[in-house]
C-alpha cells in the first residue's frame, strides 16, 4: 500500500474559496480554489481503497495522517519524504500497520547498532527534545526500556544507493519492522524500488479522468461529490483491469491480487467501462451547458 496526496482545482466561486482556499505561491499556485486529496492506494492494482478530501490549507503531512482509520495490521505502507512528520509516523504506526517511509535529512535520528542484514536500529525523535534528554533516551533504548512515544521511538533504518535522472543518490528508509528476520533489508529495498517506479493513482485521476480540467461544481458539497465519483470510476477501471485474463487487450494490466470486482473481465468490457465513464463526464458537461442556456435541450444528444 502507499499514501499519496494531490491538489485538484475547483470552480472559482465564493463558497469554494471559503471551503477549500487556494495556493498563492510556489509551483502549485493557482487562481482557482484547490482541494487536497489524500489517498491510500494498492501498489499492484493502483486501486484507491481509502481517501480524504480537505482544504488545500491543510499541509500534505497533516493530510497523510487523516488516513489512519483506513490502516490496519497486516499492511505494509510506503510513503514519500514530503509526507513525513514525527506526528504522522507515530500516529499511523499506532494502527498496527507496518510503515516503510522514505525520508530526507530533516528527521532527527540516532543510530544505535547494526543488525545482521546491514540495516541499523535507531532512535527517532521529534524536534525540540533537549540534548541531555536525547542522550538519556538513547541509553534507555539500548537497555530495552519502554520509551515515551511522544519523545522517541525505535525504528529500523535502511540506506541504499540508486540512479535517478542519471545521478547517483542515496535513499534512506525508516520502517517499523524492527526484526530483520520478518523482513530482510534486501526484500524491503526491492519492494521500495518497485514502489518508486509505479504511477501515482491520483495523478492518473487528475490527468486521465479529469483531463487536468477544473472541477466545475459551484458548491463545496457538489465538488466533493464529483471527486468521489471520479475516485469510484478509477477504482472500477483498476478492478476491471486487474481482473482481466492474461493476454487480453486491456491496457496497463496490473499485478495479480487486486480487487476482483469484475471477475472474468475481458478487453471489450474494459472498453465499455471506459466509454461509460467518458459518457458520464459528457452528460455532466451537457447538463451544465443546458443550465447556462448554451445547448438546445431538444436537439442535443448526450
Amino acid at each position: 500500500m502507499t499514501i499519496e496526496t494531490a491538489l485538484f482545482q475547483v470552480a472559482a466561486t465564493p463558497a469554494n474559496f471559503r471551503r477549500f482556499g487556494k495556493v498563492t505561491s510556489g509551483p502549485n499556485a493557482s487562481l482557482n480554489p484547490q482541494m487536497r486529496v489524500a489517498a491510500l492506494t494498492e501498489v499492484g492494482s493502483h486501486a484507491v481503497v481509502g481517501a480524504t478530501i480537505k482544504s488545500c490549507r491543510i499541509a500534505e503531512r497533516t493530510s497523510a495522517a487523516t488516513l489512519a482509520d483506513r490502516l490496519h495490521a497486516g499492511m505494509l505502507v510506503f510513503a514519500g519524504p514530503k509526507l513525513f512528520s514525527y506526528a504522522a509516523f507515530t500516529g499511523l504506526s499506532a494502527t498496527g500497520a507496518d510503515l516503510a517511509w522514505q525520508i530526507g535529512r530533516t528527521p532527527r535520528i540516532s543510530l544505535l547498532h547494526r543488525l545482521p542484514d546491514g540495516s541499523r536500529l535507531a532512535l527517532l525523535q521529534p524536534r525540540g527534545v533537549a540534548a541531555e534528554r536525547h542522550a538519556q533516551l538513547a541509553l534507555q533504548a539500548e537497555a530495552d526500556w519502554q520509551l515515551p512515544v511522544e519523545q522517541a521511538r525505535l525504528v529500523r533504518v535502511l540506506t541504499y544507493s540508486t540512479t535517478t535522472h542519471g545521478r547517483r543518490v542515496s535513499v534512506r528508509l525508516l520502517t517499523t519492522v524492527l526484526d530483520p528476520s520478518q523482513m530482510p533489508a534486501s526484500d524491503l529495498i526491492d519492494a521500495h524500488q518497485r514502489w518508486t517506479r509505479t504511477t501515482s493513482a491520483l495523478d492518473t485521476v487528475r490527468t486521465c479522468l479529469c483531463g487536468e480540467e477544473v472541477l466545475r461544481s459551484q458548491l463545496p458539497a457538489l465538488v466533493e461529490q464529483q471527486m468521489w465519483g471520479l475516485l469510484l470510476a478509477h477504482h472500477a477501471i483498476r478492478a476491471l483491469a486487474t481482473a482481466a485474463p492474461a493476454g487480453s487487450p486491456t491496457p496497463h494490466r496490473s499485478f495479480d491480487g487486486g480487487p476482483g470486482v469484475f471477475p472474468g473481465a475481458d478487453g471489450s468490457r474494459f472498453a465499455a467501462l471506459l466509454h461509460s465513464v467518458h459518457s458520464s463526464k459528457l452528460s455532466v458537461t451537457c447538463a451544465r451547458q443546458r443550465e447556462l442556456g448554451r445547448v438546445p435541450t431538444t436537439t442535443y444528444s448526450c
